[in-house]
This record gives C-alpha cells, structure tokens and sequence, in this order.
C-alpha cells in the first residue's frame, strides 16, 4: 500500500466511520479476473491535496498507463465541479481519480460525465443500493439528496490523446455534523443501504466502481455516449420537473432558463421546455430543480 509521508492518526470522531482502510491489494483482488489487466497502476495514499491534481502530475512526469488510479483516505484541498470544494472527512469516504488516454479530442467528450455517473449507479445498484437517481450532469442522488459527484477534467500528455482525470467522490460513511455541513442535502451509502454496507467494506465498493469505470471508458472509446446515456436515463427520476438552468460560471453575466425538464438528448445534453412548448438542449450549465 503506498502512503504519503503525513500524519497517519485518525481524529478520534472519525473512528466509527472506519470500516476498512483502503489497500491497493484489496482493491485489485476485488476486480473480476478478466478486468484486472485493464487497471493500470494502483495508487492508496493516506491523505494528498487533491487525487485530480496528484494523478495529473504523475502522469506528466511518469507515462502513466490508461486505467491507472489514485485514492486518497483524505483531501485537504479537494475540488468538485465549477470550482466548489469537496468535502471528504478521513475514511469516510471514497475519492479517487481515474486516468483515462482517449482517442477522442474535446469536441467530442459531451456526454463523457453522463457515462462515468451510469456506470457509478449501475455499480452500488449492484451492491445493493436501491433507488439511486442521476441528476444531470454529475451528481448521484438518493431521494433528492447528494450521494456522490463526479468531476472530470482534461489535458494533453500525449500528443494525439486526450488525458482524462475523472474524480469521483461518494459518501460512504459520514458523521453527521459533517453531512450537515455540506452546502446541499447530502447522504452517505450507509444510510441507503440500511447499515448494511458489503463485505470488504470501501475496498469491495472500490473495485465494483472500478469494474464499471473501466468498461464504461472502454465502451465510450469504441461507440461514444450512446450505451451509457441509455443506462443513465433508467436513473432519471426528474424528467417532468421545473427546472432552472444556470449559463455562466460568474453572476454578472450567468443566464437563467426556466422550464419543464425533458430528459437527455442523444448527446448527454439536458432538454428544457419552455413556456411556448419549445424544447432546447444545452450542453452545459447547473441545474437545480424545483421541488413540486
């Protein structure tokens, strides 16, 4: 298992949220047979400032392989989607980056982050979780409350690859005033499952995340976004809903559109109708819906 150099005690109100630490061996014993070779290199470290940026860097100055991965038992400056900071407390959770090369170049990576959520629901489904809904684009609810997020970013490493670091977070055992610290409604997996999370605890849901991410990037390199957005509507429990759709990163010059949400188009952009009865897709944007 490999460790940064840092402080390894854990704060006393964190212990109960421990079931397992992390260990790459694990992890990698976990997968399928047949999927172990599609998993690069396997990194564990006890705490790093982000698994974005760590795994980034490695691959610059390492040539790291397609399918290699970093999870860290903390984050002292995880980062989730627009910039927001992700809030990660000491093995309570999951939060790992994934590298992908692709084929592909930018223009062609709408629907990526539809992909990589479906592949997260399809894995805890699996395990047993049970009423998991996607909230487009990235965001892994469970009865309206956040589960999970998924944050992807791009580089160029190679010449005629497009780098992808796709981070995940989930909440898997979260003490509460940290759940209630959260900027949303936030849950952790222990809750969805009722208290019954599977044997191996974090390294067992590790490896079925994995699993899924894997096939998922091999399948978006081979056909696009088509399969995954077809998993990732059986998650869309918000088709029908007002909607209020953000343009713009800053408040000067953001856009509001109003409307009825409309499900997903062929591409992973989100569908509104308007009050005339019109329906536009975007390809970017936060989304917030308008509880009935």
């Amino acid at each position: 298992m490999n460790f940064s150099h840092c402080d390894t005690t854990l704060h006393a109100e964190y212990q109960d949220a421990i079931l397992l630490p992390l260990d790459s061996a694990l992890i990698r014993a976990a997968l399928p047979h047949n999927h172990q070779a599609s998993l690069g290199e396997l990194h564990v470290f006890n705490e790093l400032d982000s698994t974005q940026t760590w795994l980034l860097n490695h691959a610059r100055q390492n040539n790291a392989p397609s399918g290699s991965c970093c999870f860290a038992e903390f984050q002292f400056a995880g980062r989730g989607r627009n910039g927001r900071q992700w809030l990660s407390p000491r093995g309570a959770q999951l939060a790992f980056s994934l590298l992908w090369h692709s084929r592909h170049q930018f223009a062609q990576l709408n629907g990526l982050s539809l992909v990589i959520g479906a592949a997260i629901a399809t894995a805890l489904t699996a395990l047993g979780a049970s009423s998991l809904a996607l909230k487009w684009p990235n965001d892994l609810h469970w009865q309206r409350r956040k589960l999970g997020g998924v944050l992807i970013e791009t580089s160029r490493v190679h010449p005629k690859l497009t780098t992808l670091i796709i981070g995940i977070g989930i909440n898997v055992q979260i003490p509460a005033a940290h759940l209630n610290a959260i900027d949303q409604p936030a849950v952790d997996l222990f809750t969805v499952m009722s208290g019954q999370l599977p044997n191996g605890g974090r390294n067992t849901i590790a490896a079925a995340l994995l699993n899924e991410l894997l096939i998922a990037c091999a399948e978006f390199e081979q056909v696009g976004c088509a399969r995954g957005c077809a998993r990732w509507r059986q998650f869309d429990e918000y088709n029908g809903q007002a909607i209020c759709l953000t343009l713009g990163d800053h408040a000067d010059n953001a856009q509001q559109i109003n409307g009825i949400y409309r499900g997903i188009d062929a591409h992973g952009g989100i569908c509104i109708e308007n009050a005339a009865g019109q329906v536009r897709s975007y390809v970017s944007g936060s989304a917030r819906f308008i509880a009935p």
